[in-house]
């Protein structure tokens, strides 16, 4: 089984990630802001994913064998920005590891070629977080020479 370290563990998304990983055997580190214990994770620890150099320690430690990023921007109307530079600033630092970017839907490709997010149909509450997330995939196909990385997203389907 595999050492997972899911960043933003204590979130909507990062908690069902450590609570499906640990079902299905593996060991989790969680990593959230506040540091808080989640269930049936074998650790804890206190991260900021905009502090670049520890964040990068945890993933490229020996012990950590893949790493799930899983952390929204900020959903108070406040600027999206600082996610997307802590993504950036982690690319642009050579980060070396295998890492799994959750993100969300804005970022798909429609059959014309425009995206999701840019559609008359996608929700306005959700276009910020959307365009945060596009703009964190731009630069990462860039970096494919030290960065083992996926960007999941879930399917589109059109009616």
């Amino acid at each position: 089984m595999s050492n997972i370290l899911v960043i933003g563990s204590t979130g909507m998304v990062g908690s069902r990630i450590v609570n499906e990983a640990v079902r299905r055997g593996h060991t989790v580190t969680a990593a959230s802001r506040s540091g808080k214990p989640v269930d049936g994770a074998a650790r804890a620890t206190a991260v900021e994913l905009g502090d670049t150099d520890t964040v990068a320690k945890l993933i490229e430690a020996p012990e950590t064998d893949v790493t799930i990023i899983a952390v929204s921007p900020d959903r108070t109307g406040g600027s999206t920005q600082p996610l997307v530079n802590a993504h950036k600033k982690l690319i642009d630092r050579g980060v070396k590891g295998r890492v799994l970017i959750v993100g969300g839907a804005g970022s798909l490709q429609r059959e014309d070629g425009s995206l999701l997010v840019d559609s008359p149909e996608f929700p306005e509450e959700y276009k910020a977080e959307a365009q945060a997330f596009v703009e964190n995939s731009e630069p990462i196909p860039q970096f494919r020479s030290h960065l083992d990385h996926a960007f999941p997203l879930p399917r589109y389907r059109t009616r």
